[in-house]
């Protein structure tokens, strides 16, 4: 009986030793087929950067914050029309902004920001682009390009302005910058909880009637509502309500979705013109290519720190959120600077140092 056992359990472990040999197999071939595709980019390689067999390259080879790039010969993508209308937000953006900007090893003005939405206004096709900019690739956390892309949203939250069956989680906002608060209801915590972190949210009531609100970090003790003899006070999140239709960001124009991303201004000038090597993803989350588009800094965000992550705004609705869900993958980022400008010589003097 003991040797049957011993046997047995044996044939157990070998079995289970199989198997998770295979399956840390699976993950390392799965993990260097990923970091392949991140590190290989659509644009020419500009650094002279060699990427060893693991996908990894220990050198610091992007010792500056920007350095400049010839993408004379990529392919830059198409102009759309929803894009131009983000440009136009852009503009007003760029009228609140001050004079001069440092960043890293360069000084940034906003005329240079303004002369390159001025560019693009003008060219008949992206290639004409490179006669009016120069453009340059940012060093990444990890000094060697790579940029951590995620996303964010506006959820559409249904709800409620009685509680009823099915919608008893109340949801507080506040009117006219007062300290009344008005209470609506949502199905579930877990809805309060995206509202909070994705900043603004539509409530839409069973009439249909939609409430854009956002999320600014306020929030209040409130006593509880199903009980008036408890004085025991509670915190919940306070949102405020807002009149327009479509969320605005920290530049304070609407966010346009696919378009606005939201960066870490003491690295990226909030104003700019990025052009960005987004991460295509399917939709089982799998990173697929990558994409060359025009991206526009008009936000900022808390988590977004450094040099080597953006958010890009998706939009709304559940779309909008399985897409926010999937995209967290590394791409590249290119600032979009005129060619006619003073930056010149302080990136001249940069690069001889």
């Amino acid at each position: 009986m003991k040797k049957n056992i011993f046997n047995y359990s044996t044939a157990s472990v070998l079995f289970l030793t199989s198997i998770a040999f295979l399956f840390t197999f699976s993950k390392k071939h799965t993990e260097e087929k990923e970091k392949k595709i991140l590190l290989s980019s659509l644009i020419p390689d500009i650094t002279a950067l060699t990427v060893k067999a693991d996908g990894k390259d220990t050198k610091k080879i992007l010792r500056k914050l920007y350095t400049r790039a010839n993408l004379q010969d990529v392919s830059l993508p198409k102009i759309s029309s929803k894009f131009l209308q983000a440009l136009d937000h852009q503009e007003s953006l760029l009228k609140d902004i001050g004079d001069k900007q440092k960043f890293g090893n360069i000084d940034i003005s906003t005329s240079d920001l303004r002369q390159v939405v001025e560019a693009i206004k003008k060219i008949k096709s992206p290639q004409e682009l490179n006669d009016w900019v120069d453009m340059y690739q940012i060093c990444g956390s990890d000094m060697l390009g790579n940029v951590r892309f995620t996303g964010y949203y506006s959820p559409i939250i249904r709800a409620r302005h009685k509680r009823e069956v099915g919608f008893d989680v109340p949801v507080y906002i506040a009117l006219n910058n007062t300290e009344d608060l008005h209470v609506v209801y949502v199905s579930n915590k877990d809805e309060i909880r995206r509202m909070r972190i994705e900043g603004y949210s539509y409530l839409v009531f069973s009439n249909d009637d939609r409430q854009l609100v956002a999320y600014d970090g306020n929030s209040r003790a409130i006593a509880d509502e199903d009980n008036e003899n408890n004085k025991t006070l509670v915190t919940h999140c306070v949102f405020t309500p807002k009149d327009k239709i479509t969320p605005t960001g920290s530049g304070k124009v609407p966010l346009t979705a696919n378009y606005t991303v939201a960066v870490d201004e003491e690295f990226i000038p909030l104003g700019s013109v990025l052009l960005a090597e987004i991460p295509i993803i399917d939709d089982k989350g799998n990173l697929v290519g990558k994409e060359l588009r025009f991206v526009l800094a008009q936000d900022t965000g808390s988590a977004i720190q450094g040099s080597g992550h953006i958010d890009l705004y998706m939009g709304e609705g559940e779309t909008a959120k399985r897409d926010t869900r999937f995209m967290n993958k590394y791409g590249k980022i290119w600032l979009l600077l005129p060619k006619t400008s003073q930056l010149q010589n302080t990136l001249a003097n940069n690069l001889e140092e």
